[in-house]
């Protein structure tokens, strides 16, 4: 295991782009190391510079919310930083996947994720997050509920997807994948992470 990930690492570092920038990144193995005041990601945390818009699909499999929430969190992360006022729904079977899923929605936060049931090991991990209003979260390219949509075609130009953004959603990736920005009059009303495809 130790060889794979070291093999990874090295791919990952020679296949990367360094940019020369005042705020110069390197992306290895999905996280960023700045040579800038930037937080510099530990374990779950990724940050990404929010003044350089989204070049590399890469990046968006590190797309954090506010610096911490994003996909496969645990659910001990989630109660240590969100708490327990939350209203869970029952398991639910997936036959698209074959596996459990519960909804757990902090109305009063905007706040609501799926979480993904390992019945094995009886963990459950974040496989879907939505923000709605009242959530002030950013995502990791400064995108919040009330952003316009200018704003989201600049900081993610290259990674929308045309064929299935319009003028009331932006993909970022695409259905099966991705970051949805849901819109209304310009504006957005909605975050998803995670996959819009049943």
């Amino acid at each position: 295991m130790k060889i794979r990930v070291i093999l990874f690492l090295i791919f990952s570092f020679f296949s990367c782009k360094e940019v020369q920038k005042e705020n110069e990144e390197l992306i290895i193995n999905k996280e960023f190391v700045t040579d800038n005041d930037n937080k510099i990601s530990k374990g779950s945390d990724v940050v990404i510079n929010n003044d350089r818009p989204v070049n590399n699909l890469n990046q968006l499999e590190g797309e954090t919310l506010s610096g911490w929430l994003k996909l496969g969190l645990s659910e001990k992360k989630i109660l240590n930083e969100l708490g327990d006022g939350f209203i869970m729904g029952k398991q639910e079977y997936s036959q698209v996947d074959g596996e459990y899923y519960q909804s757990w929605d902090y109305e009063e936060k905007g706040i609501s994720l799926v979480m993904r049931v390992d019945a094995q090991e009886s963990a459950k991990i974040v496989a879907e997050i939505k923000l709605t209003y009242p959530c002030n979260m950013t995502t990791s390219h400064g995108i919040r509920i009330g952003s316009s949509e200018e704003e989201v075609y600049n900081q993610y130009k290259g990674n929308i997807s045309k064929e299935d953004s319009n003028k009331e959603i932006v993909v970022i990736g695409n259905i099966y994948e991705g970051v949805f920005f849901m819109l209304k009059e310009s504006k957005v009303t909605g975050i998803i992470i995670g996959s819009m495809a049943e």
